[in-house]
């Protein structure tokens, strides 16, 4: 049986783009498994390369996740956080400012961490805090 690339494309490529960015609602939060991990996207502090392994910090302490950090990374949500640096990813409700201290940049958390930000990423990260800041306060 021959196949087209289109018939390849629709049963075989189509279904994991589907599934790739998959997020659930369970009891109100949005959750998301990421290969075997159901996190919950709002506990999730940021996430940190560790090895080979991700390291996902959370409310309640730290979870490792085995896999890459930039595969988990390439599956979360785009709306939800950003790569600040090649080793951590943040969710933008998390980030209470961005700051340059001494020719380096860096974002403060909530809790009060300091994390790198990478130079050719903290012009975008600023605009996109400064978007969110303004579609935030436009809200009834």
């Amino acid at each position: 049986v021959c196949l087209g690339m289109d018939a390849i494309f629709a049963v075989f490529v189509l279904p994991y783009i589907a599934a790739k960015n998959q997020v659930s609602q369970e009891q109100g939060e949005e959750i998301m498994e990421v290969f075997g991990e159901k996190l919950q996207l709002s506990a999730i502090q940021y996430l940190r390369a560790d090895g080979r392994r991700t390291a996902a910090v959370l409310e309640c302490g730290e979870a490792k996740i085995s896999a890459k950090f930039s595969d988990v990374v390439e599956r979360l949500p785009e709306q939800h956080g950003a790569l600040v640096h090649r080793s951590f990813w943040v969710p933008y409700a998390q980030i209470s400012e961005l700051l340059t201290m001494d020719r380096r940049t860096i974002c403060r958390l909530q809790t009060g961490q300091v994390l790198p930000v990478a130079r050719s990423r903290y012009a975008s990260l600023r605009e996109e805090l400064k978007t969110r800041q303004t579609t935030k306060s436009e809200k009834p």
